[in-house]
């Protein structure tokens, strides 16, 4: 059986798939710079909550 004869196979081109592969890994990078921001501010937060805890 032929590959370009089997009803139901969704074909994409190369550059398609470049495509949508480039814009997966910009948005896996996008996300762990969200959550590193996220992490850093959090530790930033709890240093200030410590120093006005010594200050009292």
């Amino acid at each position: 059986m032929n590959s370009h004869s089997r009803k139901g196979v969704a074909q994409v081109s190369v550059s398609d798939a470049l495509q949508l592969m480039l814009m997966f890994g910009t948005f896996i990078v996008t996300l762990l710079a969200l959550v590193v921001e996220l992490i850093k501010n959090q530790q930033k937060n709890n240093r200030l909550s410590s120093a006005k805890l010594a200050v009292i």
